[in-house]
């Protein structure tokens, strides 16, 4: 059975050459082989064989088994895409932060202002959906204030408790008299907590871009709603708040 075209655009696109594709194809239903009997039933020249496997075995594609000759096999499909999200995730992280400063110091020397869209969400139902799902898709960090702890908390303890199995460490303030309540003792080492008297708002900011601000409580005793929630997913109003939380972290 052949490979289907899309199947084979889609291997491009995450970094197989032809050469690639073909020896991976035919490991994958032989199993077994070394490098001359590749070379013949993948049409491979013999002149470059050797330069493409062990190409295809820096890359987490195949597997080299040592002997007189030495054969090689194909490394499953599931490890060999875990293994091109992780480097593709690692690649991004490097050259992001190689990028990102010099490229906002461009940016911010010809640009005077910018829209960015804003979006309100009232009750207390929709903002705990919101959230949970800005917990949920957090990858690389999330920072939070909690205020409202009573309120809040209780609802989106799992979707906290499932970061660890992300790596996603969470820097979270709660207020002071709740420092022993259970459901903290039981995070844990999931996360860096700290405590202050009265945090100043409720807001959480994932991945360094998506924000909600949320009031509740006695914050909102002259209107109609539980709840209220300014959420932004813009570069900038990330980079302010977490400015704003990390002063928040320092002092608390």
């Amino acid at each position: 059975m052949s490979i289907k075209p899309e199947v084979k655009e889609a291997l491009k696109k995450l970094g197989f050459s032809d050469y690639n594709i073909i020896i991976y194809e035919t490991l994958l239903m032989e199993k077994e082989m070394d490098a001359r009997v590749l070379s013949q039933k993948t049409k491979v020249p013999y002149s470059r064989v050797y330069e493409i496997l062990n190409e295809m075995i820096e890359k987490g594609y195949i597997i080299k088994l040592e002997g007189r000759p030495s054969t090689y096999v194909p490394k499953s499909p599931i490890d060999v895409l875990q293994g091109i999200q992780q480097q593709n995730e690692h690649e991004f992280m490097v050259n992001s932060n190689l990028v990102k400063e010099p490229l906002m110091g461009l940016f911010s020397e010809m640009r005077s202002a910018q829209t960015a869209q804003i979006s309100i969400t009232y009750g207390k139902s929709t903002n705990l959906v919101h959230m949970k799902n800005l917990i949920k898709n957090a990858v690389r960090s999330l920072s939070f204030i909690i205020n409202d702890f009573e309120a809040l908390f209780p609802d989106i303890i799992d979707e906290l408790k499932l970061l660890k199995l992300k790596h996603v460490m969470p820097q979270i303030i709660f207020p002071k008299k709740f420092e022993k309540h259970k459901d903290i003792v039981a995070l844990a080492g999931m996360g860096e907590f700290k405590y202050m008297n009265v945090p100043p708002t409720n807001m959480l900011i994932a991945d360094e871009q998506n924000v909600l601000i949320v009031a509740a409580g006695d914050y909102l005793k002259n209107v109609s709603e539980d709840m209220i929630g300014i959420s932004m997913s813009h570069a900038s109003s990330g980079f302010i708040t977490k400015l704003i939380f990390k002063n928040l972290w320092e002092n608390a």
